[in-house]
């Protein structure tokens, strides 16, 4: 697997009253944050150990399968495949959108998983690439990235805690080295799993190419039972469906600024 970037978005001030750490392993690296008194080092190892486990797996079976990385298209993983792969596919068959699609997220909710359980965590946080798993009992803000569109880091989604557990992810043509077949400066997805999130992401941002195609691309969202809300975003156009609640950034300083997408603040 290759494809990775410096974050340099998170030299910025993180504004959450939760304890941030960063992982990293081969191309994951992750944001994570926990409430402080679950900050501890033994939280930190396992996920350390859980991100390079699930990097290690999908990477040894990319070796014997290389169609499952390469495919534009949903695609069926052979038997035995590791569970994150197979939820991968899972994830980018309801989409109509190839496996790699749902990497980030796929990763983002499994570490997550692993930690809230062996924890005991109602709150946590992990961001793998601007691709979000959110679990909070509090009103969340998470601020939207948009590359060079005159609303990038100008507006916010407000998440009620009644949303959470959910995936916040984005595809966006123009930032990142993530692939799309549109335009769109910023896709962003809810959906109640992560990984159904980033592949719907880029299967919505692969049909906007100029803003004429907003409104058909939000109707295509609006038909998926699996997708909450969707926000699109090109150039200075925005529309958006479903359980999407805008809000400005007014003058607040950005925070953890994804390479593409969203950022808690």
């Amino acid at each position: 697997m290759t494809g990775y970037e410096p974050r340099w978005y998170r030299e910025e001030l993180h504004r959450t009253e939760l304890s941030p750490f960063v992982v990293r392993f081969r191309e994951t690296d992750l944001w994570v944050a926990v409430p402080p008194e679950k900050d501890t080092p033994a939280l930190r190892r396992l996920c350390q150990v859980t991100a390079a486990t699930l990097w290690q797996e999908l990477h040894d079976y990319i070796l014997t399968d290389p169609r499952f990385y390469h495919s534009l298209v949903p695609y069926l993983p052979r038997f035995g495949c590791p569970p994150v792969a197979a939820r991968m596919a899972a994830a980018a068959e309801k989409a109509g959108v190839g496996p790699m699609a749902a990497v980030a997220g796929a990763f983002a909710e499994e570490i997550a998983l692993v930690l809230a359980r062996r924890f005991s965590l109602t709150d946590i946080i992990v961001e793998n690439g601007g691709d979000i798993y959110l679990a909070s009992t509090v009103p969340r803000r998470i601020a939207v990235w948009a590359g060079n569109s005159p609303l990038s880091g100008k507006i916010a989604l407000d998440i009620a805690p009644d949303l959470s557990p959910l995936g916040i992810c984005t595809s966006s043509a123009t930032v990142g080295p993530s692939l799309s077949l549109g335009k769109a400066d910023a896709v962003t997805i809810l959906a109640r799993d992560t990984a159904t999130a980033d592949a719907f992401a880029t299967a919505v941002g692969n049909q906007v190419r100029t803003a004429a195609d907003i409104e058909s691309a939000l109707v295509f969202a609006a038909e998926q039972p699996d997708i909450l809300g969707c926000l699109i975003i090109i150039g200075d156009h925005l529309g958006a469906i479903g359980r999407i609640r805008l809000a400005p950034l007014a003058d607040s300083v950005p925070i953890n600024t994804a390479k593409k997408g969203c950022r808690p603040c």
